[in-house]
């Protein structure tokens, strides 16, 4: 959902006209009626009766006009709190991510809009393997995590909000130049590193899984210590991962896997969700919900 799609269904469900609501935005009733149905389309029901001489909310369209309204009352809460809290001094905010994920890059432009809004947090950024990643957490050293969905099953006393983005996945390789065919993938060697995984045969499944929504039937599969050893493997030549884009793939060849997405998802503990925590939450899914 966007900004205008929002704008739109606000407008409808105050005034009960698409007329009087493409007056107030400048806009048109097609333009208007378009801009809830994607809304309607994304959400995946209805939200306004269309029928009788007037426009009314459907049960669930009150439900949601609820929900938004209170987020925007919490938002603007937690903005205000901000700049109370301003006067009292510098405050801290750790954000820490899986070394996989490839956040620095995804999220570059979040952290920098972040700090020149909220210039009176200190955003301090760290980087893990996913255990790594939690014991932050655990220990106090991060106070909000970005870990990819899939690796946050095994993860226990934390809170797990739904994916807030996607990133496209790549095929990782020394040698490769353009993207091969899944059966000649098939024929190289696959490397696999821990994601947060338990044991050797919870990380074959989850990349089993990877590979049969792909289409890869690996012959041989070779699960590594850790994502430092898979670079270290990936650089002799002869095999490949799958993985998100990362900065520290120096030497590497990074190749496009179409249509392939990385759903992301904000981490922390249960009974440290701060002022801070949520106003990074928030800020960033609203971000990433107009684009």
């Amino acid at each position: 959902m966007n900004d205008m799609e929002l704008a739109c269904f606000l407008s409808v469900a105050r005034t009960g006209s698409f007329t009087i609501s493409a007056r107030e935005i400048s806009s048109t009733q097609q333009a208007v009626s378009r801009n809830i149905q994607a809304l309607e389309a994304e959400l995946g029901f209805e939200l306004l009766n269309r029928g009788g001489s007037a426009i009314t909310l459907t049960w669930a369209g009150e439900r949601f006009l609820r929900w938004r309204t209170e987020h925007d009352a919490q938002l603007s809460t937690l903005e205000r709190q901000s700049r109370r809290m301003s006067v009292e001094g510098m405050n801290e905010l750790y954000v820490a991510w899986n070394d996989w994920t490839g956040c620095p890059l995804g999220l570059e432009e979040d952290l920098l809009g972040f700090r020149q809004t909220y210039p009176n947090v200190r955003l301090h950024t760290r980087q893990g393997a996913t255990r790594e990643v939690a014991d932050m957490l655990e220990d106090g050293n991060a106070d909000i995590a970005v870990l990819p969905e899939y690796s946050t099953y095994s993860l226990r006393g934390l809170i797990i909000s739904p994916p807030f983005a996607e990133q496209a996945m790549y095929v990782v390789s020394r040698d490769l130049e353009e993207l091969p065919s899944m059966e000649e993938l098939s024929e190289l060697r696959q490397i696999a590193a821990p994601m947060g995984e338990p044991d050797e045969e919870s990380v074959r499944r989850r990349v089993g899984m990877f590979c049969a929504e792909l289409g890869i039937s690996p012959k041989q599969m070779e699960v590594v210590p850790n994502v430092r050893s898979t670079y270290t493997q990936l650089l002799c030549g002869g095999c490949y991962t799958i993985a998100p884009m990362s900065a520290a793939a120096e030497g590497l060849r990074w190749l496009p896997l179409p249509e392939h997405k990385l759903r992301l998802v904000f981490v922390t503990k249960q009974g440290r969700v701060s002022p801070w925590v949520s106003l990074f939450e928030s800020y960033v899914r609203q971000r990433r919900s107009s684009v």
